[in-house]
């Protein structure tokens, strides 16, 4: 059996979610009105929405960041 030193699709796959996850969480928390900015008001500008989807994208975020270390490390250690 080969093994590879390259990471897997699946590693890349978990740094981009979270990277974009982690980007748009900190965007979220520094212009928390942008779900106004296009039109949709679910809470009728108490910003509650906003919260809850900055604290569920940090959550993915942080999720995706320990997955990617999880498999750069099981890779590192089977090579």
């Amino acid at each position: 059996m080969a093994t590879t030193t390259h990471p897997r699709a699946r590693f890349w796959v978990e740094t981009v979610l979270a990277i974009t996850s982690g980007a748009l969480g900190l965007l979220t928390i520094f212009w928390h009105d942008w779900l106004e900015a296009f039109g949709w008001d679910p809470d009728n500008g108490n910003g509650v929405v906003e919260w809850l989807i900055a604290i569920g994208l940090i959550a993915i975020a942080l999720a995706s960041a320990l997955a990617a270390r999880h498999e750069r490390l099981t890779l590192s250690t089977a090579g």
